[in-house]
């Protein structure tokens, strides 16, 4: 599982905000992320991955005209509205190499199979800096949506519910 192999402060809310010493802003930060590295993006609701290949550039899921599809593109255009990046910190014995993270970032250009699901940019972006498709957001996401399954009312319970609420 994919939590076993990124530190334990990883995907804890309290380590979700730009207030947090790994969030950067391009614009002063002093450093660069080094090619290899996977780096997110907040967005309403979800963080989008990619990976960085270099020279402030990033390969991630491009939603285009009719598809979404592995693009390389600049870190603004990556960051979208936003000014903040993430850098994901993985244990270093779990990891390719820089250079072989890039080369399958590179050798995924312009792949299409992108589903929200079971193969966004978390999947992707883990693949190619571990081997291994996982997804953290979606896997919590599952266990929310069970959870809530079983204490929300069922669905005859609702219309019980609704029919003595409107009888007041």
């Amino acid at each position: 599982m994919l939590v076993d192999l990124l530190p334990t402060c990883y995907n804890r809310a309290e380590y979700d905000t730009p207030d947090d010493p790994r969030w950067h802003d391009p614009m002063a930060y002093g450093g660069m992320p080094l090619p290899g590295d996977v780096v997110t993006a907040p967005r309403l609701g979800y963080r989008h991955f990619g990976i960085h290949v270099g020279d402030w550039q990033v390969a991630h899921y491009v939603k285009g005209t009719d598809n979404v599809r592995i693009r390389i593109t600049s870190m603004e255009e990556f960051l979208g509205r936003g000014k903040w990046f993430n850098l994901v910190l993985y244990h270093s014995s779990h990891c390719y190499e820089p250079d072989l993270v890039v080369e399958r970032a590179r050798q995924t250009l312009g792949v299409g199979d992108y589903h929200m699901i079971l193969n966004n940019c978390e999947h992707w972006a883990n693949w190619c800096k571990v081997g291994r498709c996982e997804c953290e957001q979606t896997r919590m996401a599952s266990i929310i949506r069970q959870k809530v399954r079983y204490w929300w009312p069922r669905p005859n319970e609702n219309a019980a519910i609704a029919r003595r609420l409107l009888s007041w």
